[in-house]
């Protein structure tokens, strides 16, 4: 089983209570975005000599290293409320 499939899974339940809502109109949409941690965490020094170094390409990128990488590993799952 990949990590990604592991991670559906786990939530499959609460992907099933999403649908019943937008059955009614017949064209609701759901979209998600997951990211997936690397398996060792990346620690922030380096995250921040690549960007020093130029070698990460652009800030959206950078945000969500640097945020990777400032949880470490202690945490399971991050989960970020929609602005």
């Amino acid at each position: 089983m990949t990590k990604s499939s592991a991670i559906w899974e786990k939530h499959s339940r609460q992907w099933q209570r999403i649908g019943p809502p937008l059955q009614p109109c017949g064209d609701g949409l759901f979209a998600v975005r997951t990211l997936i941690r690397p398996d060792e965490p990346e620690p922030v020094a380096v995250v921040l000599d690549n960007l020093r170094a130029g070698r990460i390409g652009n800030f959206h990128v950078f945000k969500w290293r640097l945020n990777m990488a400032r949880h470490g590993d202690r945490c399971p799952t991050l989960l970020f409320a929609p602005r």
